[in-house]
């Protein structure tokens, strides 16, 4: 917790989403209710700001399980317990609303991709007959064992994608969650691409499945450790992780539906439009439905990724890994007050690069970093830090100049939030040419 110096440099600036608890009335011989104060954590390398109040009386999901806006019995209070965490929209942060309007658009164009891609690879592999047919001569077996055969083959590569970006891509995830989300989005809609494309070329089904099936298989490691971890456990305002995730599974089974037949009529009209019979009775491709077929299928996947995008920037995390924590200190020196969630998720964005973002005031600086650009007058640079729970170092002059900031092992969320703040005025001034 943030002691009584970092609450009154600090504290009285900070302004706060409201909280969704009742607080309980002051008693008579307490007529003024006592003031809320700030507190500050550190959770996993990443501070995080609240605010609290003295007593809580009770929570509203409590009161709203069995109620609804549709009325005792309603349609309302049928479809809200269907499809809606209980005590909806105070159970949630205020940003899952706008998150969820985007999100469930992102989903039905996935769902729609994903039928197109299934239908897709079912046709590649019949009309690779052929080719699979020769692979598999030489054992004695049959056209339907050989496609069988890729059918399964196909699908060995993506465990391999699976392990490779687990092992590697696990925090990186943590670190940059909004950005990370769209990423993985358009990966996997480039897996979608890749299998839409294979009936023109059945004899590539295998490398091109195998391809796809890399792609796709990489991407959902990000995309379900986002979703159902760092995104979900975000909106579980009351530890209601597990019945977010549970009623997000609903409404995904509803559109997965919905998106069936619109995807079928689309394969096989566009289907009827990519392909014509020439005079011998074969089919041929045909340029001009190609082309219009490409526009359809291009437009699912822009759509798709837009509103992934949007749903992304519609995320205002409150907790400060290290891009908002610079972000949040360097508002604050510009400005005198601390920024709240909303402003410092715009100060973040999604593809803002992270990189320049965070080169001013290189946080959480390895020590030996922090002693080659201090160089000689490192024993001074500790001396002068002593007492503190961090250590800064200036490096680099000019345009390049930057300040390093490095965080000493037991360190207090205080000392978190006190090397952001000194880091940044430090470059700050160094910036303006002072010392």
């Amino acid at each position: 917790r943030a002691g009584p110096d970092m609450a009154a440099q600090v504290g009285p600036r900070l302004r706060y989403r409201p909280c969704r608890c009742r607080a309980q009335a002051p008693r008579e011989e307490d007529p003024q209710p006592r003031p809320r104060h700030t507190s500050w954590r550190v959770e996993e390398s990443a501070a995080v700001w609240k605010s609290k109040t003295r007593v809580w009386t009770s929570f509203d999901s409590v009161n709203d399980r069995d109620q609804g806006e549709g009325g005792e019995g309603g349609i309302g209070t049928l479809l809200r317990s269907l499809f809606l965490p209980s005590g909806y929209p105070d159970a949630v942060r205020q940003d899952f609303q706008g998150w969820l309007a985007w999100h469930l658009a992102s989903l039905f164009n996935r769902d729609v991709l994903q039928v197109l891609s299934s239908q897709a690879l079912l046709v590649a592999v019949s009309r690779s007959s052929a080719t699979a047919s020769s692979v598999v001569d030489s054992l004695g077996l049959t056209v339907e064992v050989a496609a069988a055969t890729q059918w399964v083959l196909k699908d060995a590569p993506g465990s391999l994608a699976t392990l490779a970006v687990g092992s590697r891509g696990g925090q990186n995830f943590d670190e940059d969650p909004k950005r990370w989300w769209v990423v993985t989005s358009a990966v996997e809609d480039a897996a979608r691409f890749v299998e839409v494309l294979l009936p023109l070329h059945p004899g590539w089904f295998l490398p091109g499945a195998a391809l796809a099936n890399v792609l796709r298989s990489g991407a959902l490691v990000g995309r379900q450790s986002l979703v159902n971890g760092t995104i979900l456990r975000h909106f579980a305002l009351r530890e209601n992780l597990g019945d977010i995730r549970a009623k997000l599974e609903a409404q995904g089974r509803i559109l997965a539906i919905a998106a069936l037949p619109v995807g079928i009529g689309l394969f096989r009209w566009t289907q009827g439009l990519a392909t014509v019979s020439n005079a011998s009775g074969n089919e041929a491709v045909s340029p001009a439905g190609l082309a219009l077929a490409s526009a359809v299928y291009g437009t699912l996947f822009l759509s798709k990724n837009y509103f992934c995008y949007r749903a992304a920037k519609a995320l205002r995390f409150d907790n400060l890994n290290a891009n908002r924590l610079v972000l949040a200190a360097r508002s604050y020196v510009k400005t005198g007050e601390a920024p709240t969630p909303s402003e410092v998720a715009n100060l973040e964005g999604v593809y803002a690069p992270r990189g320049r973002q965070l080169d001013r005031v290189r946080f959480g600086a390895s020590f030996e970093g922090l002693r080659e650009a201090a160089g000689s007058a490192l024993d001074d640079l500790i001396e002068a830090h002593e007492g503190e729970g961090y250590l800064l170092a200036a490096r680099g002059r000019g345009r390049e100049a930057g300040v390093l900031v490095c965080v000493k092992g037991g360190c207090t969320d205080e000392d978190v939030a006190k090397a952001a703040l000194q880091g940044e005025i430090l470059a700050a001034r160094r910036e303006a040419g002072g010392e």
